[in-house]
């Protein structure tokens, strides 16, 4: 039998492709109603769901929505923290659980060309550049966690401030589209 070389990364990809199914499975426009009429609890939830790609489309529409319920400012400050909670999950399972398999891709050769062809000091600005374009794009951001926990030099403190002013500016520009339309 064949011996899985990054079980614990396809496991982690596994569960994004379950949970996205669960999801539509469950009917999301009868989740984003109940979630909205949670008030501020809600809003913290979708700024969980807001976090990951699978669920981002459904939290855009929340926010949409709510930004015809609640006050902006605080709604965006309540789902940026929640924003910030599911990217500290990601970023912790990612840098703690799969950090084996992590150190065994750093050294395949795809990687090690990178790693030569990149000055040092460019790389520890372009990671976090690149993950911070990530993460405020529509793109997924387990992918901008996935940079964030490449690069060993990023401390929490620095996460949670990046993840909370990007979701706290595209939330408010949500809520406030929400209010227009």
């Amino acid at each position: 039998m064949h011996k899985l070389k990054y079980p614990k990364l396809l496991v982690l990809l596994l569960t994004f492709v379950l949970a996205y199914e669960l999801f539509i499975f469950l009917n999301a426009a009868r989740f984003t109603t109940l979630i909205s009429s949670w008030g501020y609890i809600g809003t913290f939830i979708a700024g969980i769901l807001f976090s990951y790609g699978f669920t981002a489309a459904p939290a855009t529409a929340l926010f949409l929505v709510l930004g015809h319920q609640q006050t902006w400012w605080i709604a965006s400050i309540i789902g940026a923290l929640g924003s910030v909670c599911g990217n500290l999950l990601v970023f912790n399972v990612i840098r703690y659980s799969v950090d084996d398999e992590l150190k065994r891709l750093e050294r395949t050769k795809s990687v090690r060309q990178f790693e030569r062809a990149v000055p040092r000091r460019l790389k520890h600005f372009i990671v976090p550049v690149l993950a911070g374009f990530i993460m405020a794009s529509p793109l997924p951001d387990e992918a901008a966690m996935s940079l964030f926990a490449l690069a060993r030099h990023i401390s929490h403190l620095e996460l949670i401030l990046v993840s909370f002013v990007l979701h706290f500016l595209g939330i408010a520009a949500l809520i406030g589209l929400g209010n227009l339309l």
